[in-house]
């Protein structure tokens, strides 16, 4: 597809595609070629529902029922895409990230720094994914679209992926079975609170925050006229929701680092911070531990190295620590008491960084 709004025309004509879609598509594309357009939205979304006739007629040379080698030959397909992608030559960075802890940043510095293309895990979308709903789940790597991602990518080349994923033994496997590098980042959760209430109120280029239309919130959910709120009743309920997700986020990538799975940490404040994190030490890092050629590791670190902000930058009211300060003392309690049950499966100083009050 050329653009969102095509893209938007076509997705208006529903699910189901027959001949009759193909013609209204046909009309929407213009001169374009059919076929060609049409195997760029079974590419782009698992959603469309083809009839039997279209299916005959684009997969199986207009022959209607499958026979047994033809279905051994389905499967054969599909198991050779599966196993091609595990071998194929590129590179693959999963950023497991808590929302707002700097992924945005960090997965921004492989696409413009490395040319890396930008992917998602959880669907086969790749323009504007949040028009049509994606950020409401609960989000986790679907192997089909893993499998897609990896053939979509010129060998020799990359993708990375930015994804809210916790942390489990299935998926963590799934993706060393492809080769993929995982980093995990981590921010002070009452820091966050604060940053994600800066985001949800933001007012964009149109004059409205997007959060209030219900498909665009993520996991978390809340209300619909959370921006008319007071500063108190917002951060009650976001602390609530999500910053116990942010607990249970932690739990779920430490109980595998526990188990000697390895992976690497990005930490907010020692590596994006603007008033305490160090980006060309992060970028040195992931070289060392992607083993990059050292063209490569120049062109990150070059990349994360322009960024790298001033003490007199970082007084500006973003990306800095210590901003939780502006919580009630109540939630703060409560937060670190439920961190505080898990607490000897975290050292110490990872108690104190992520879940106790960081002045700024």
């Amino acid at each position: 597809m050329s653009d969102i709004k095509t893209m938007q025309e076509i997705n208006g004509l529903g699910t189901y595609m027959d001949n009759s879609f193909l013609e209204k598509m046909q009309k929407i594309i213009g001169t374009k070629s059919l076929a060609i357009e049409v195997n760029k939205l079974l590419l782009e979304t698992n959603t469309k529902h083809l009839s039997a006739t279209v299916w005959s007629e684009l997969f199986n040379n207009g022959q209607h029922g499958v026979s047994g080698d033809q279905f051994n030959d389905i499967v054969h397909g599909l198991l050779r895409a599966q196993e091609f992608a595990k071998l194929h030559a590129i590179n693959k960075v999963v950023v497991a990230c808590m929302p707002k802890s700097g992924s945005s940043f960090l997965s921004t510095a492989f696409e413009s720094g490395l040319g890396y293309k930008r992917m998602l895990l959880n669907s086969s979308r790749t323009m504007n994914p949040s028009a049509f709903g994606v950020n409401n789940q609960e989000q986790t790597v679907d192997e089909l679209v893993l499998t897609k991602n990896c053939i979509r990518t010129e060998s020799g080349g990359g993708f990375v992926s930015q994804i809210h994923l916790k942390g489990d033994l299935d998926t963590i496997t799934t993706l060393y079975a492809h080769r993929a590098t995982v980093l995990c980042t981590m921010r002070n959760i009452f820091d966050g609170i604060v940053s994600l209430d800066d985001m949800i109120t933001k007012v964009d280029s149109r004059g409205g925050s997007t959060w209030p239309v219900w498909y665009n919130q993520p996991a978390f959910k809340v209300p619909l006229d959370y921006i008319e709120r007071s500063f108190d009743e917002r951060i009650e309920i976001i602390a609530l929701n999500y910053g116990t997700w942010c607990i249970d986020y932690f739990l779920s990538w430490k109980r595998l680092e526990n188990a000697g799975i390895k992976f690497l940490w990005v930490d907010y404040s020692r590596d994006l911070s603007r008033s305490s994190g160090n980006k060309t030490q992060l970028a040195e890092k992931i070289a060392k531990y992607m083993k990059l050629s050292e063209a490569d590791a120049g062109s990150l670190r070059e990349f994360m190295a322009e960024d790298d902000a001033d003490v007199a930058q970082a007084r500006l009211n973003v990306g800095i620590d210590g901003r939780g300060g502006q919580l009630p003392d109540h939630l703060v309690s409560q937060l670190s008491r439920i961190a505080s049950h898990y607490r000897d499966e975290m050292s110490e100083e990872e108690f104190e960084r992520y879940f106790t009050l960081r002045k700024q």
